[in-house]
């Protein structure tokens, strides 16, 4: 019997050791996670998004007009703290705008890995590390990393290591929003949240190619983007009936996160899953699931206005 994930050669020692706490966890859970990914799929399959035309319809936008977006959905969208903290990590040269096509910069800053942060508290003391592609991308990206210093502390490793997603992830679902509003010619505006699906799919194809996949560091680290995407799906469509109730309860959620265990944010959030004796409880994914299917069949209806527009405007 495994006593640890199955790690690319990759992952460092230090991040090794770090989440070796998660594997019994991960190992008690995993058919919970299976079963709910199966059920993703159910649902992504009626999804109508035509990936060639996100893709290939590009929203050009250099750094200059992408901090001047970035800025404008942060002051129109969000709590102000997100710009305060914005405006001073750039003041203090704490995020690191770079090219992606560099590998000499991509070693020096994010090893390849992509859009992606360091925390530390105080908040200005964290480094936010984005490869730019000249695209509204680069907009959802430094939305996304700025959005994972909004935490109360780092001390409940469990609740981070599951749900450090949630905020990042609602995030996008609000860039997106206000792309929708300002942008409603561009298809490419989906990319962002269109990766998150295809990540879903492909999860389940390697779990059904290969049976060591499930013991994997990777589809560990895949699950806690899917229970992530499930919660901030439970955020956006709150937004979508009260988008200041909403903004209060992410605030309230982000400074909990790190300060307060794993159920007692599932509890403040009003969904019924707890963990204990080393397994999920409760009815709460399917609540999840609903949430997810709503704001799926709701972006699915805005993808078609906005396909609509670009053929019209081809």
């Amino acid at each position: 019997m495994r006593e640890n994930f199955i790690y690319d050669k990759t992952i460092k020692k230090a991040d090794k050791k770090y989440y070796q706490y998660f594997y019994p966890i991960h190992c008690s859970i995993k058919e919970e996670l299976n079963k709910t990914l199966k059920e993703l799929k159910e649902i992504l399959s009626e999804l109508k998004m035509d990936d060639q035309i996100i893709y290939q319809d590009e929203l050009p936008m250099d750094l200059d007009n992408t901090i001047l977006l970035v800025t404008d959905i942060l002051n129109t969208c969000f709590p102000e703290n997100f710009y305060e903290y914005f405006k001073q990590l750039n003041l203090y040269d704490r995020i690191k705008y770079y090219d992606m096509d560099s590998a000499y910069l991509e070693e020096q800053y994010d090893q390849g890995n992509g859009s992606c942060n360091k925390i530390d508290l105080p908040v200005v003391k964290s480094e936010i590390y984005i490869p730019l592609q000249n695209e509204f991308y680069d907009t959802c990206s430094i939305i996304h990393e700025l959005s994972h210093l909004m935490i109360g502390g780092l001390n409940e490793y469990f609740a981070l290591g599951y749900l450090g997603e949630v905020i990042p992830i609602f995030s996008e679902f609000i860039a997106l929003h206000y792309a929708l509003e300002h942008f409603p010619s561009h298809p490419t505006i989906f990319s962002s949240i269109y990766g998150r699906y295809e990540e879903l799919l492909e999860t389940e194809f390697l779990l059904e190619t290969n049976p060591d996949y499930v013991d994997s560091f990777e589809y560990f680290d895949r699950t806690k983007y899917m229970l992530s995407l499930l919660i901030a799906s439970k955020f956006y469509q709150d937004y979508l009936i009260n988008p200041e109730h909403a903004m209060n309860q992410i605030m309230e959620f982000s400074r909990l996160l790190g300060l307060k265990s794993f159920n007692q944010l599932m509890k403040y959030i009003g969904v019924n899953i707890r963990y204990y004796d080393d397994t999920l409880h409760g009815d709460g994914m399917e609540s999840l699931l609903t949430s997810f299917t709503f704001v799926m069949e709701y972006l699915n209806q805005q993808y078609k206005k906005v396909e609509s527009q670009y053929q019209k405007r081809r």
